[in-house]
């Protein structure tokens, strides 16, 4: 009978192992063989030019009622970008996007007829004056003294803005606004608000400082961890802070046991135990014997099956006339896992306790194998033991069952 199981196994090994190694051959020339050359040298020439920023005219845009405009006259004339970035080649000049990558940047007295663009590990921005919008990501971002036409978004670990803008986003470690705008929103670990919002403002940090300068005129919302620090002198129209409450310990391992769950656990474990010695007794104790002669063996095929046959199931997958054979792979997978406790019990019961009668030794370690398995923080790594013992006997078996199966073909044919 296990001749005829393993004859259409050889079969599904032998298609699934071609199928392996046309992939692996597809992927080999996908990474290495298939590149254009003439894409390597475009890329390379387009690294070395070096663009020159433009003058560029910033219009004044007209006010919008509601919106934060400045007050004093906006400087006009030819783009200014002092110390523009470390390496000149990272600025690009799109339309009149101002668009910038690299390690570091500082734009002073900058004047910009549209949006700024940039991501960089450390971003200073100051004196300038923006006339769409502001959109950075990086470590560090600092911007003082800036005028920005539209909306601010900056994402980084400590980010600053001392400015005015429409519209204000704000994403961080460490946050901090100081400037005006119509509308804030801002997440962090710490946000320290130091500024003017005519409208409101939208909070998700752990703690939120309001300095002396904060002036709020619409609805304070959002949720932090802790009681706001609010300073002299702040001032909030409608305050509707969430406080999120306080995190609970972590449940100790006592208040993690479930008396039942540990029961049905132990008791199920303790049945299948007895259940695989009375049916598979032969099995439990070839087991016991293959893992006594060669522990290193045993465990390594178990490690090795629990890598490889997952992958030979997703190969199977593929081609459509072995999907059934990956359907019976994982039905056999989940067999495996359904009585890998009790198989596991009785075979340590015949390894540890020789001399106890099978059964006694197969209830116990049971006892002890359904407790470890039902356990706090223990269930995982026992479930996952026990699983990849079975896995590594049902592999060694078929592989002794084959070579068991080519010496007896050599033999007839000698024979004949």
């Amino acid at each position: 009978m296990l001749d005829r199981l393993l004859s259409p196994t050889n079969k599904i090994r032998n298609h699934a192992t071609l199928f392996a190694l046309l992939l692996a051959v597809v992927a080999a020339a996908l990474a290495f063989g298939l590149t254009p050359p003439a894409y390597a040298d475009e890329a390379a020439g387009a690294a070395n030019q070096t663009t020159e920023a433009a003058p560029v005219t910033a219009e004044p845009t007209p006010p919008v009622a509601g919106e934060v405009t400045p007050e004093a006259a906006t400087p006009t004339g030819e783009t200014v970008a002092n110390d523009a970035a470390e390496s000149p080649e990272d600025v690009i000049i799109m339309g009149n996007d101002y668009l910038w990558f690299g390690r570091k940047t500082n734009l002073n007295a900058y004047e910009g007829a549209n949006d700024v663009i940039g991501a960089g590990e450390t971003i200073s921005i100051a004196d300038s004056h923006v006339a769409g919008s502001l959109r950075l990501a990086g470590r560090d971002i600092n911007i003082s003294n800036t005028i920005v036409g539209e909306a601010v978004t900056l994402a980084g670990q400590t980010v600053s803005v001392d400015g005015m803008a429409n519209a204000v986003a704000l994403a961080g470690q460490n946050v901090t606004f100081a400037g005006a705008t119509n509308e804030l929103w801002a997440a962090g670990q710490k946000v320290v608000i130091d500024g003017t919002v005519r409208g409101n403002v939208h909070i998700k940090a752990q703690k939120i400082e309001l300095g002396s300068n904060a002036h709020i005129e619409g609805t304070l919302s959002g949720e932090v961890g802790e009681q706001p620090t609010i300073a002299e002198g702040a001032t909030i129209a409608d305050n509707q802070l969430t406080i999120s409450a306080e995190q609970q310990e972590p449940a100790d391992f006592k208040s993690k046991l479930d008396p039942l769950a540990i029961g049905f656990s132990v008791l199920g474990t303790i049945l299948m135990a007895l259940l695989a010695e009375w049916v598979a007794g032969g099995h439990t104790e070839g087991a016991a014997a293959l893992l006594k002669s060669g522990p290193l063996g045993y465990i390594g095929t178990s490690i090795v099956g629990a890598i490889v046959v997952p992958l030979i199931i997703v190969l199977l997958c593929v081609p459509v006339v072995t999907i059934p054979a990956a359907i019976a792979t994982l039905l056999v997978l989940s067999a495996i896992g359904l009585v890998s406790a009790g198989f596991t019990s009785a075979m340590f019961g015949r390894l540890i306790m020789p001399r106890m009668g099978r059964y006694k030794a197969a209830a116990l370690m049971g006892l002890l194998v359904g407790l470890l398995c039902s356990l706090p923080y223990a269930a995982a790594p026992a479930r996952c033991i026990v699983f990849l013992l079975m896995l590594g006997y049902v592999l060694r078996s078929l592989r002794l069952a084959m070579i068991e199966r080519r010496e007896a073909r050599n033999e007839e044919v000698v024979q004949f």
